[in-house]
């Protein structure tokens, strides 16, 4: 497995001078990198807030060796509503346009959570919902594959979605669709706050191809108090023969010490 951060912002900078947003992701990569871990992750609000100077100053500094950006979070604003059906063009151009920034970048995971943008309306027929879900979901394979990015569908516990909220049912979309692009996320902390059992770790294991965690309950940085959940998420993700990617997408009150913290911890834990 390797393991991975999520950037932590302009939080993190020295406060005595201005800063591109290019600069601010560098210095949060070296933060990172310098814990121990494989690679980072970033959102693609982020990622579409840099002009195409600080992309290609970003592709220079990975060429080096320097930026190690890989995989992508927030895909889709809440404003675009998947369930609604009648904004395909829009979406289509999103889609366009994000995916093509994220290759630009070298990005080859995006995860697909979005809960305002997926969210089924209350007066909405949940059956129709669904189809409209899939049609999306075949729409961004299509784009997917123009540019190389991987879409995976991020379970959200049922405080921050109404649909894809555990493994088991994002897994059986993935799986009934099965389009080459669009796979499976899990997620430890959101597995805890459903109570889902692990088994859905081990039952779509074939298609499971991105993972994020926090401590447990409080969606801390891994290693904050060792919470035995995420211990058997590791050991689920080892029986299994996972070798993908494993981002900590948590809270970090002090992030500089506490990414040595996590660093150390997932390294022990899950490699």
């Amino acid at each position: 497995m390797r393991i991975g951060c999520c950037l932590p912002g302009e939080k993190v900078m020295p406060k005595d001078k201005e800063y591109t947003w290019a600069e601010v992701m560098l210095y949060g990569d070296k933060l990172i990198m310098d814990a121990g871990f494989d690679y980072t992750e970033s959102n693609v609000g982020a990622c579409m807030r840099l002009t195409e100077e600080e992309v290609n100053f970003l592709n220079e500094k990975k060429k080096q060796g320097l930026f190690h950006l890989e995989s992508c979070n927030g895909f889709l604003p809440g404003s675009l509503k998947i369930c609604e059906g009648g904004n395909r063009e829009e979406i289509r151009e999103y889609f366009d346009k994000t995916l093509k920034r994220l290759s630009d970048l070298g990005v080859k995971v995006q995860v697909f959570g979005s809960g305002g943008a997926r969210a089924i309306p209350e007066n909405m027929d949940r059956t129709e919902a669904i189809k409209e879900i899939e049609k999306f979901l075949i729409l961004c394979n299509e784009y997917a594959q123009k540019y190389g990015v991987l879409v995976v569908i991020e379970p959200l516990n049922s405080k921050e979605s109404n649909v894809f909220t555990s493994v088991k049912e994002s897994g059986i979309m993935a799986s009934k669709l099965n389009l080459p692009m669009i796979k499976l996320l899990a997620d430890s902390y959101h597995m805890f706050m459903e109570n889902e059992s692990m088994d859905a770790i081990y039952e779509y294991k074939d298609i499971l191809k991105h993972t994020h965690i926090a401590d447990v309950p409080g969606r801390l940085y891994p290693g904050a108090i060792e919470a035995e959940q995420v211990k058997e998420f590791a050991k689920a993700l080892k029986d299994i023969g996972y070798t993908e990617r494993v981002t900590a997408e948590a809270g970090f009150p002090d992030f500089t010490e506490n990414i040595k913290v996590a660093g150390k911890f997932m390294r022990e834990t899950f490699c």
